[in-house]
């Protein structure tokens, strides 16, 4: 790996990923130049190649790097759902998939407290990308070692759990991530064997008839998270719509106050304006009268002379 000044591409990369991402392009030129001067023309394009996170996936990192043991769970809950998966372990899927309800939940809110303390809000987007994001990293290994070593650069999801269930890519946006996400694949029955009697074959199409319901049932439950938590956020912009609401309104009764109490001394204040405007014309007239004493006592001294 190459190293400059004893700073490697690795080092690199974490202070980079370390940063907000409004700070990360100009940091990163500021490396380029600084292998350029030594010299290094493979790590500055390694350097230029590093990617500018977006705010989904500077959160994910920022939960990496801040709270660790937090996001150890993952690979652990994640191979176990792929093995019930493959085994079919249907009771053992319920259980794991309500876990990984509960610790996407509690990485979202753990990231969101994080980055509030740095004085930066989570949008509703935003948590529901990460959310995406976690049940992409529980789903994949690969996102889950890219998510645990905090060098993610966009946000990505995942369809399903099961053979062939995960996509690793671009998170959907605010305009169809309510589009329901791909079904686990369903299982079909085999072809009889040789030698299989009529009760081994009922016997196998059951089974498989109930791992499909299990799926099914799993199917089900994931869909009824996806709504409770689309439920959660209608009702926060809800309340947040309110809150602005009534406080629009008790801003318009002060003002409304305010101008009423304008009006009531406005007549007031009209006739200190007339009587001021009087004083001023007689304290102009004596002023006028005074210049004209002194013109002329100034005549008559120069008379003297």
């Amino acid at each position: 790996m190459a190293i400059v000044d004893g700073v490697d591409l690795d080092a690199v990369a974490g202070e980079l990923y370390a940063l907000e991402p409004s700070e990360f392009t100009a940091a990163r030129t500021e490396h380029e130049k600084q292998a350029k001067a030594a010299g290094d023309k493979n790590l500055v394009k390694q350097i230029h190649q590093l990617r500018k996170p977006t705010v989904t996936a500077w959160l994910s990192n920022l939960l990496a790097r801040e709270s660790p043991d937090s996001l150890a769970p993952l690979k652990e809950l994640g191979e176990q759902l792929r093995q019930a998966q493959q085994t079919l372990q249907g009771d053992e899927l319920r259980a794991l998939s309500r876990q990984r309800q509960r610790l996407v939940y509690a990485l979202v809110t753990e990231a969101r407290r994080l980055a509030q303390s740095r004085g930066q809000k989570v949008t509703e987007t935003v948590a529901r990308e990460l959310e995406q994001t976690l049940e992409a990293t529980l789903a994949d290994p690969t996102v889950a070692d890219t998510v645990v070593a905090g060098r993610l650069t966009t946000a990505v999801q995942h369809a399903g759990f099961g053979v062939g269930g995960v996509l690793a890519g671009p998170a959907r946006n605010a305009a169809d991530r309510d589009a329901p996400v791909a079904p686990i694949r369903r299982i079909t029955p085999s072809r009889p064997a040789a030698g299989e009697t009529p009760e081994d074959i009922a016997a196998r199409k059951k089974a498989t008839a109930r791992a499909n319901a299990e799926r099914d049932v799993a199917d089900a439950e994931e869909a009824l998270a996806q709504a409770d938590r689309a439920f959660r956020e209608a009702t926060a912009a809800a309340d947040d719509v309110e809150r602005r609401q009534s406080g629009l309104t008790e801003r318009i009764a002060s003002l409304e106050e305010e101008l009423a109490a304008a009006e009531e001394q406005l007549p007031v204040i009209r006739r200190e304006a007339r009587q001021a405007g009087r004083e001023r014309n007689k304290a102009e007239q004596v002023t006028s009268r005074a210049e004209r004493m002194v013109g002329k006592a100034r005549a008559n001294r120069d008379e003297l002379d």
